[in-house]
């Protein structure tokens, strides 16, 4: 098993749905993250940017971003960083 970081999206996006589960890639300190999740919730997984710095979602707050295990198969197929 591997320990990952993983939160629910505040808000949607091109890609993901809100509240939806997010594994985290990356991180930056201009509160960003790549994220592995399903497309729109469909069963694709998909890559993308999520950033909340700006202006139309400042009135969401920052995920509660939490440490998770998920199987190391997962984790490897989709790139998603280990803790």
């Amino acid at each position: 098993m591997a320990k990952v970081l993983m939160f629910k999206a505040p808000f949607e996006t091109k890609h993901f749905n809100a509240n939806q589960k997010l594994w985290v890639i990356e991180t930056t300190g201009a509160m960003a993250a790549k994220v592995c999740g399903k497309f729109r919730g469909n069963g694709r997984y998909t890559e993308a940017w999520v950033s909340w710095d700006r202006a139309d979602r400042d009135k969401y707050p920052i995920p509660e971003i939490k440490e998770i295990e998920i199987d190391d198969s997962f984790a490897e197929r989709h790139g998603i960083k280990k803790i």
